[in-house]
């Protein structure tokens, strides 16, 4: 039995691990996103530095420049809430692979308190058969 609950043991863990990397790789996605969300706003600063310089030439192109900029900004930004979606149920895959981590790791620890309550319990016994049997030759 010992067996089978350190195989279970290094079974959640593993899945722990598994789920911990899931997590980090969506979160890793969502700060991706995030940086380039920021940089489409860098470029745009510049952008509208560059219409402002000149107006009469960048006024042609900024409307769809702009326009485009919009809707690249909206994607990202639904990329994000998707991700952030993923992210959460990751989350909760992680903590259900911990607790079930933590369920083993207590079943293990008991069985090794009840093991070494019975060994004591045995030297016990012996100790007290031996001191007996030493009574009783002391007896005769």
């Amino acid at each position: 039995m010992a067996d089978q609950i350190a195989q279970l043991i290094r079974l959640r863990t593993w899945e722990l691990d598994e789920k911990r990397r899931d997590l980090s790789a969506i979160l890793a996605e969502i700060a991706g996103y995030r940086q380039k969300l920021s940089d489409l706003e860098d470029e745009l600063s510049q952008e509208q530095k560059v219409a402002a310089a000149a107006p009469v030439v960048a006024g042609f192109n900024y409307g769809a420049y702009a326009e485009e900029v919009i809707n690249r900004r909206r994607r990202i930004k639904e990329d994000i809430i998707e991700a952030e979606g993923r992210a959460d149920l990751a989350n909760e895959e992680v903590s259900e692979c911990f607790r079930e981590l933590k369920k083993a790791e207590r079943t293990m620890e008991i069985r090794d308190q009840r093991e070494t309550e019975r060994l004591a319990r045995l030297d016990q016994a012996e100790m007290d058969e031996l001191a007996r049997n030493m009574h009783r030759h002391s007896d005769n």
